[in-house]
């Protein structure tokens, strides 16, 4: 059970702040066609919602920005009736606050915790000292791309020369395996290229807003955004 806080109580709303895994849609109609929705814009990180979809149309349609397709998704439900989950490029309060204004009833955030002190286990290290070296020069920050590479379906993450050699392929379809069949082959060398911290070789899921990654316990990271968002919201 969550527990009933300020955001909670001000938006009438249940769940102010999801990190969890999920599978969002990419397109108003299809958000708004399920009753627990989520909302991805093509900014986020990792996976797309896609197994209902061509992996080649997929990438091509996910090009709508979390606010476009909340404000789309909006004239289809109301999400006071059918909860509306966003995620995309959502690092903070700010982010809560405008999805929340935009018709969200909660938000999804997946590259924030990362670089928490939480994942120090679960994210390889020269990963996580990427993501949080980023803000100190952003003018040179590495691009994130929509990728099969690694595992044959959609999904964002910065830029390597892994998903340079499978997107500079003109057969895609020929070089690419099918899901979990591609992650076979490419991510023992991944795991290598972790352990032994070469960059160009890794797999590094990351949404776009990525350069605003710091270093916080999990916690601090939940608290300080709804703490940012409340203060937005109720104009204090």
């Amino acid at each position: 059970m969550f527990s009933k806080n300020l955001i909670t109580r001000l938006l009438n709303i249940e769940y102010p702040l999801i990190q969890a895994p999920m599978s969002p849609l990419t397109t108003p109609e299809l958000v708004a066609s399920v009753s627990n929705a989520g909302g991805m814009g093509s900014e986020a990180g990792g996976h797309r919602g896609s197994f209902l979809t061509n992996d080649i149309e997929t990438i091509e349609q996910s090009t709508i920005g979390l606010q476009s397709l909340l404000s789309q998704t909006t004239q289809f439900i109301d999400p006071t009736v059918y909860p509306l989950i966003a995620a995309g490029g959502i690092m903070d309060g700010i982010g809560l606050a405008n999805a929340i204004r935009s018709g969200a009833s909660g938000v999804q955030m997946g590259t924030r915790f990362l670089t928490c002190e939480e994942s120090i286990k679960l994210v390889p290290e020269a990963h996580r000292k990427l993501l949080l070296e980023a803000k100190n020069d952003i003018n040179n920050l590495r691009p994130t791309v929509l990728t099969r590479a690694y595992t044959g379906k959609p999904a964002r993450g910065i830029q390597t020369a892994i998903t340079d050699h499978f997107r500079a392929s003109g057969n895609k379809e020929k070089v690419l395996l099918p899901w979990q069949i591609q992650s076979q082959l490419v991510l023992p060398l991944c795991k290598f290229a972790a352990e032994t911290k070469q960059i160009d070789f890794m797999q590094l899921w990351a949404g776009q807003n990525y350069a605003r990654c710091e270093n916080q316990s999990a916690t601090a990271i939940v608290n300080q955004t709804i703490e940012q968002a409340c203060k937005i919201l109720t104009g204090n």
